[in-house]
């Protein structure tokens, strides 16, 4: 499996900014440290010709796929510190990044759609987006998050929030884009969807929502790397670090039997 010869590298990407992190040198330099990050800190986010956190074009045979957003992603990370990553170790087997920036539940399905036929992988592990975030299309507007042109969408897509108002149309806003039962339908279909190209395509479908998914006292292993992630930031210090990634790739494994 060679590397594709154009290869975007990028040395910061996301809430990971190059403005952020000189900000954090001066003002949240100890912080940077207990995270383990100073100034000769790098992190060489190689990006693949769809736009994806992937080194390579190719598509090995029985890879893992990843889905979800920025965390997942693993912004204000290295590759080898995200629960991608460390699940590719566990398993012995390749893995492929689909997570995106600032994506949503909707952004999740459209590339869960497009890539799960080409990729054909043997496990998916979805760490669900907030249910907050809800993808419309307004041309007009300046863009808040952009799709990926593969997926041939249009040219501007925003990522609607509760505390956002996107459109001076309230009405609509409050009795759909915002409605508690409409983005619970959201949820609910965009899960169905996933486990069905899931299902048809043979592959393994794990789905966890953060949110949701805290741990009990019950479980004595689970809680101690649940604790142990809430201490750890990436580069970025918005976005948990490496220890909670550790946490998700327990998570993700469990229901293999695998630990």
């Amino acid at each position: 499996m060679m590397p594709r010869k154009n290869t975007v590298h990028r040395y910061f990407d996301g809430t990971d900014t190059e403005e952020l992190f000189k900000h954090n040198l001066r003002e949240n330099y100890k912080q940077l440290q207990q995270n383990g990050w100073d100034e000769n800190s790098v992190i060489d986010y190689k990006i693949d010709s769809n736009g994806f956190r992937n080194d390579t074009d190719e598509i090995p045979k029985d890879s893992i796929m990843i889905l979800g957003c920025s965390f997942a992603m693993g912004i204000g990370l290295r590759r080898e510190q995200t629960f991608g990553h460390m699940i590719s170790k566990k398993l012995n087997l390749p893995y492929l990044n689909y997570a995106h920036q600032g994506s949503g539940m909707l952004s999740s399905f459209y590339i869960a759609n497009k890539f799960i036929p080409i990729v054909k992988p043997k496990h998916i592990f979805y760490l669900r987006p907030d249910d907050n975030r809800v993808d419309i299309y307004n041309s007009n507007q300046p863009c808040y998050s952009k799709p990926l042109s593969v997926l041939n969408l249009p040219t501007n897509t925003r990522k609607v929030e509760r505390w956002r108002s996107m459109t001076n149309n309230r009405s609509f806003e409050y009795n759909w884009v915002l409605n508690d039962e409409w983005r619970n339908q959201i949820v609910e279909l965009t899960n169905i969807a996933i486990t069905k190209l899931a299902e048809d395509h043979n592959a393994t479908l794990v789905i966890h929502y953060a949110n949701e998914d805290e741990p009990t006292s019950s479980k004595n292993k689970e809680l101690e790397l649940w604790d142990k992630g809430q201490k750890s930031k990436a580069r970025d210090l918005m976005h948990d670090g490496e220890e909670m990634h550790k946490y998700w790739a327990y998570k993700f494994l469990e229901p293999l039997g695998i630990k």
